[in-house]
C-alpha cells in the first residue's frame, strides 16, 4: 500500500512539475540552444593532432555521419593597437577548413592574406566540389561548430583567441549562405558592368563580397571583407575572410555594411593570396601585387596604409576580378572609414 502511495504521489508531483516547467521528467541535461537534445546520440567525433598552446597552432579531424573534415588554425603577429575593438583579436590568426578531398573551402586571413605561401598556392581548381560535396562540407563545418560550442571556451586553455577564430569561422550554416545580399545594398551598374567584363566558362560560379565594419579606439573605423563563392544552383562551395589587422569579416563583433556579387565567375577567389607576416605597426608588407606592400601607420603625411585601404583594395580585386597595384595603398593620407562596395 506505501509503495502504491509512493508511486502515485511521484506521478503527480511530474505532472506539477511538467506544468510549471514545461518539462517532462527525466529530461536530459545535454540541451543546447540549437536543439541538439542529447549530445551523446550525434555520430560524430572531433580529435586533435596538435594543440599548442606556445605556438598557437591547432589541427584535427572532424567526423560527423561518416564524413570527415580537417581544420588548421595558426596564431600569426600581433594586431596593431589602433585596429583593436572591444572583440578583436590581439594576434592575426589564419584558419582552413579542407575536405576529404583536400579542397579547403572555409578559409580566414588573420591579416590581410595569408601568412603561408603554402596555404595561398593551394587552390585545388582542378579539385572544386560539385552542389551535393559543396552542402556536405557545409553541414559538417556548422556540426563542427556546435561540438565547439559545446565543448565550450574552457577546454583551451592559452588558445582562446584561436578557438574564437575557429568558432567564427564555421559559424555559416549552409542556408544563411545560400540568402541573397540585402536588395538596396546592391550596386547594379557594377554589377553588369563586370559581367559583361568576363569572359563565360564552360563552369562558372558566382562571387559576393561583403565589407564588414568595427569602431577602433582612435574614432574611426575597422574593416575587413567575406566573400562566399555558390556554385550555379546556389551552393555555397567555398567562404574567405580577411582580417585587415583586426577583427574578421562578419565575426562577432563586425557590422554588415554593403556587399556586391558577380557571376559567371571562376571559382579562385581574386583576394585569395599571401602577405608575409609580420603586421604590426611600421614594418613593411613584402609582396607583389596581392597586398598593399608599404607599412602599417596611421600617422599623416607618411607613406604607409591602414585597415580600410586593404579592405579598399580587396574590394577592387574582386570587382576587377584579378589583383592589382593601387595608388592609395602608398599614399600619406589616412584612410580612417571603410570604402563603399562599388
Amino acid at each position: 500500500m506505501k509503495t502504491k502511495l509512493s508511486n502515485t504521489l511521484g506521478i503527480t508531483f511530474c505532472l506539477f512539475a511538467m506544468v510549471l516547467l514545461g518539462a517532462g521528467c527525466g529530461a536530459k541535461t545535454g540541451e543546447t540552444q540549437q536543439g541538439n537534445s542529447d549530445v551523446s546520440s550525434i555520430p560524430d567525433s572531433l580529435t586533435f593532432e596538435t594543440k599548442d598552446a606556445t605556438s598557437g597552432v591547432m589541427s584535427g579531424n572532424y567526423e560527423y555521419n561518416g564524413y570527415t573534415v580537417h581544420f588548421d588554425v595558426v596564431r600569426g603577429g600581433l594586431n596593431p593597437i589602433e585596429e583593436l575593438g572591444p572583440d578583436s583579436p590581439r594576434h592575426a590568426i589564419d584558419v582552413r577548413i579542407c575536405d576529404e578531398k583536400h579542397f579547403c573551402f572555409a578559409e580566414q586571413a588573420g591579416g590581410h592574406a595569408f601568412a603561408s605561401s603554402t596555404w595561398a598556392d593551394n587552390t585545388n581548381e582542378e579539385n572544386v566540389p560539385d552542389d551535393a560535396r559543396g552542402l556536405k562540407n557545409f553541414q559538417t563545418s556548422w556540426q563542427l561548430h556546435q561540438k565547439l560550442l559545446r565543448l565550450g571556451q574552457g577546454e583551451f586553455m592559452g588558445l582562446e583567441e584561436e578557438y574564437r577564430a575557429l568558432m567564427d569561422v564555421t559559424n555559416h550554416s549552409p542556408g544563411s549562405l545560400t540568402e541573397p545580399p540585402p536588395p538596396n545594398q546592391l550596386n547594379e551598374r557594377t554589377l553588369e558592368k563586370s559581367v559583361l567584363s568576363i569572359k563565360p566558362l564552360v563552369t562558372t560560379y558566382t562571387q559576393q563580397f561583403q565589407i564588414w565594419t568595427q569602431p577602433v579606439v582612435w574614432i574611426a573605423q575597422h574593416s575587413s571583407m567575406f566573400i562566399k563563392v555558390l556554385t550555379s544552383g546556389g551552393t555555397p562551395i567555398s567562404t574567405y575572410a580577411t582580417c585587415n589587422h583586426g577583427s574578421c569579416g562578419s565575426s562577432s563583433g563586425m557590422t554588415f555594411k554593403c556587399s556586391n556579387s558577380f557571376s559567371d565567375r571562376p571559382s579562385t577567389i581574386p583576394v585569395r593570396v599571401q602577405c608575409a607576416q609580420p603586421h604590426t605597426n611600421g614594418t613593411m608588407h613584402p609582396g607583389g601585387d596581392g597586398c598593399c606592400t608599404t607599412q602599417y601607420n596611421i600617422t599623416p603625411g607618411v607613406v604607409s596604409h591602414v585597415c580600410n585601404d586593404d579592405t579598399r583594395l580587396q574590394r577592387d580585386f574582386m570587382i576587377a576580378g584579378a589583383p592589382m597595384s593601387k595608388p592609395y595603398c602608398g599614399d600619406t593620407t589616412v584612410a580612417a572609414y571603410a570604402p563603399n562596395c562599388s
